[in-house]
């Protein structure tokens, strides 16, 4: 089993991972007595992420940028051309967790439960539409795309409608390892609101034509006057790391694309 660059360094890059290096740090260069003042610095950088992590300065509003990139599906306002050319919604693959105590409703992550059901809705709301489910093997050593299909039949979606691809780690090979299914004809793209962007384009790179379906989104355009906004939120820290893994994520298909251009 084999984990993606992105995947293998998100955790350590998170805000609440690097805020326990940085106090850590300053506390071992106390302890060894150096000077105070790279301690200090060391201790000024675990209050700067803190800060900015705790408030999602920046980071939420870029956050809201990348999700209203593109809006809900409306199928209403599609063309009658289009619409009848379609003939898969693909769902995109996201994380579990196998625990034999929990329903399996449980053991989906958040994004992935959330992306199923769109998926599901818009499977029946378009007929004759196959639902395609992606995902391989990452931390769990079952596909992704084999628990989510689980608990698709138990939605009522009959198998015979679902389509499972299990191999993709990521979302570039999810795109390369579905272009034989969906070619260059039109189908509905399911996943979440922040990641759509980036998909959509690796998607494209490759010729397809994916009309976006975004679900999943973390920030609202409603600003509600909450006294939990005035203090440093683990919500936030949390919305934070979201951003940095789709940035993570972007250097590293980046790479990818350098050494596979580069002669060898």
């Amino acid at each position: 089993m084999t984990l993606t660059i992105s995947r293998l360094l998100s955790p350590f890059l998170a805000p609440l991972p690097l805020l326990f290096f940085f106090l850590l740090a300053a506390l071992l260069l106390h302890w060894w007595g150096w000077r105070r003042r790279p301690a200090l610095l060391t201790l000024l950088a675990a209050l700067a992420v803190l800060l900015i992590s705790g408030y999602g300065l920046g980071f939420r509003q870029h956050l809201r940028q990348l999700e209203c990139r593109y809006p809900p599906l409306d199928l209403d306002r599609l063309p009658v051309q289009t619409r009848a050319e379609l003939r898969y919604v693909v769902v995109l693959g996201n994380a579990h967790v196998l625990d034999p105590a929990w329903p399996r409703s449980a053991q989906l992550s958040g994004a992935s439960l959330r992306r199923l059901v769109e998926g599901i809705d818009l499977h029946r709301r378009l007929p004759g539409t196959k639902l395609v489910l992606s995902g391989g093997v990452n931390i769990q050593p079952e596909p992704n795309a084999e628990i989510v299909a689980d608990m698709a039949q138990r939605l009522g979606v009959p198998a015979a409608e679902l389509v499972l691809e299990k191999r993709p780690r990521d979302t570039l090979a999810e795109a390369a390892m579905l272009f034989p299914l969906l070619g260059k004809r039109p189908f509905v793209l399911v996943t979440s609101a922040a990641h759509m962007p980036r998909a959509v384009r690796l998607f494209k790179e490759l010729g397809m034509q994916p009309l976006p379906a975004p679900t999943d989104f973390w920030v609202s355009g409603r600003t509600l006057s909450d006294p939990g906004n005035w203090v440093p939120s683990c919500g936030n820290m949390a919305l934070t790391e979201r951003v940095l893994y789709e940035w993570l994520a972007e250097v590293w298909k980046q790479f990818r694309t350098f050494f596979a251009k580069s002669p060898s």
